[in-house]
């Protein structure tokens, strides 16, 4: 069998994955580094779903394969929100008005726009 190389977008592809916060059914399935392969075995095959799928057969011999339908998935996704992965983020507590009054009432020295900053 012949073996796949990748293209030098590999690097660029991967980080643009990465970068991205976007949560995706198909994500718990296959991961970064399969999305990315299927991505530029997509690509290389000129666009075309069902050879894609086909030649993925032999990138992923163990495990769930992708059909074409997870391809042209992952392929709507990227063009529309620009990635396809999802990663957490730590938003903290929102300042709620009732409480930024408040403590305005209390200490009227203070901005309001510093205690909602803090």
């Amino acid at each position: 069998m012949e073996r796949h190389t990748c293209s030098p977008d590999t690097a660029t592809i991967k980080r643009i994955f990465l970068s991205c916060t976007l949560k995706v059914r198909v994500m718990t399935k296959f991961g970064t580094t399969e999305c990315c392969k299927m991505l530029l075995i997509y690509g290389e095959c000129g666009r075309k779903a069902k050879s894609s799928a086909r030649l993925c057969l032999g990138h992923f011999p163990e495990g769930r394969h992708p059909t074409r339908q997870t391809i042209l998935k992952i392929v709507k996704l990227l063009m529309e929100m620009g990635c396809v992965t999802s990663r957490p983020r730590n938003l903290g507590r929102r300042v709620q008005p009732e409480d930024v009054l408040a403590y305005s009432l209390v200490h009227p020295q203070s901005s309001t726009k510093m205690i909602s900053e803090n």
